[in-house]
């Protein structure tokens, strides 16, 4: 099982709290954005980037391509983007309203 089938299994296993996080946020990433614009402004999203095989942090790419451009260049399918896109999300909101109680 690859990385990002770990994930989505991880996150089928712990919906309760995935549905609290997406419920009450706005998604802020969207596949349309230049990698780099999430990694400066989200840069907790790395991480999660480098754990799907991702590694665009240290890739000249990534200032120019979008998510999901560099996703398409990797083989990913249009739901393992959609899947990644959600997860990115849900991870700035958990450190938001972490921060925000």
């Amino acid at each position: 099982m690859n990385q990002k089938e770990n994930n989505k299994n991880s996150n089928n296993n712990n919906n309760s709290n995935s549905n609290i996080t997406k419920g009450n946020n706005k998604n802020k990433i969207t596949k349309n954005m230049q990698i780099m614009e999430i990694i400066v402004n989200y840069p907790d999203t790395m991480e999660l980037l480098m754990e799907s095989g991702l590694h665009c942090v240290g890739c000249g790419m990534s200032q120019y391509e979008t998510l999901e451009e560099g996703v398409m260049v990797h083989g990913w399918s249009k739901d393992d983007l959609d899947f990644l896109v959600e997860e990115l999300n849900e991870r700035i909101n958990q450190k938001e309203n972490k921060n925000n109680n």
